[in-house]
């Protein structure tokens, strides 16, 4: 029932921003992304999904299944955008999770670009209502090379609790494509290693 719910609300806030950018009429409306996760791992496997929304300095995301499982969370941030040859996006933000874990989640997003690079880091601290021994650092990073516009690879690394082997950081490959506003990037984590696990992730830009 909690995991409906939870669904709902994703799907809600990403059905009000799609309307709201249809209904701006001023040149600048929202910019929306929704990703879905597909996590592989050894004997399970679930979905993370993630829809962020910009307009100008604002910045809006929610996630499901990223804090913890059966969790859904909601940030909002500023956009910090400048560089020419090194051009850089900093989003400090401040969020909130509730379900199986519960707290108050200050983050940081943050895109570096030169040249064919682009390094890209999302990071955040949970602060854990119901007991403090449970709160916990997350940290996504990945450094990526473009050959092309539309195609990429690099090299990953997370620390989450949705997925926790005897490895603290899950390290990892990547490759991935575009097509228009859909793009696809698929992860490779421990590789020849005992926990190896796959993540696929397709994402649609409006």
């Amino acid at each position: 029932m909690k995991k409906r719910l939870y669904i709902s609300v994703i799907l809600g806030c990403f059905l009000s921003i799609a309307n709201a950018q249809q209904a701006d009429s001023s040149g600048k409306g929202w910019e929306v992304e929704a990703a879905a996760l597909w996590y592989i791992i050894p004997d399970d496997q679930f979905i993370l999904p993630i829809v962020k929304a910009d307009k100008g300095r604002l910045h809006l995301e929610s996630r499901y299944n990223y804090e913890d499982r059966n969790t859904i969370s909601f940030f909002a941030g500023y956009n910090i955008n400048g560089g020419k040859k090194l051009s850089y996006t900093i989003t400090p933000m401040l969020g909130w999770a509730v379900g199986q874990s519960d707290g108050i989640a200050p983050g940081l997003e943050a895109t570096l670009g030169l040249g064919k690079f682009e390094l890209y880091s999302e990071m955040e601290y949970l602060f854990e209502f119901n007991d403090k021994a449970n709160s916990y650092y997350y940290n996504w990073t990945e450094l990526n090379f473009y050959p092309r516009d539309w195609l990429w690879f690099g090299i990953t690394g997370q620390r989450t609790r949705a997925y926790q082997s005897e490895l603290e950081i899950q390290r990892g490959v990547l490759t991935g494509f575009s097509w228009k506003q859909l793009s696809v990037t698929g992860y490779l984590f421990n590789p020849w290693m005992e926990g190896t696990f796959g993540i696929v992730s397709v994402a649609w830009a409006f």
